[in-house]
């Protein structure tokens, strides 16, 4: 009988082997299309981005494009309901010396003053 460390690494062995079997870039095709544009959407985004902007970024994944609006001089508020993500997101600010707000909020139960805003967007 295999152990729970074991049995996990089977199964992920066994999940990646059959994953690699058939060529699935036919099958993700739409998704990088998809990829490329939004990177395309968001890159035009930082290019607008004027210094003393007040930008609210909904969703603090680890590819935050929040630093990049931060080099323009923006001050840059993170929420995401993850106190996890959270954590993740000051740690990688903090060590990259970039200074944010961060908040553990819903998104659809939104704290903050209409119009506190001058551009809020979410990736995810």
């Amino acid at each position: 009988m295999l152990g729970n460390s074991e049995n996990r690494i089977k199964r992920e062995k066994e999940f990646h082997d059959q994953r690699f079997t058939n060529d699935q870039r036919e099958v993700l095709a739409p998704i990088y299309t998809f990829a490329n544009y939004s990177k395309s959407f968001f890159e035009n985004i930082v290019t607008n981005i004027k210094p003393k902007d007040n930008v609210l970024e909904i969703g603090c994944g680890i590819n935050s494009i929040s630093k990049k609006i931060i080099d323009k001089g923006a001050n840059v508020t993170i929420i995401d309901i993850s106190e996890k993500a959270i954590k993740i997101a000051k740690r990688e600010f903090l060590k990259n010396e970039l200074n944010a707000s961060f908040f553990v909020m819903d998104a659809e139960n939104l704290k903050f003053n209409e119009k506190t805003f001058d551009l809020i967007y979410g990736i995810g």
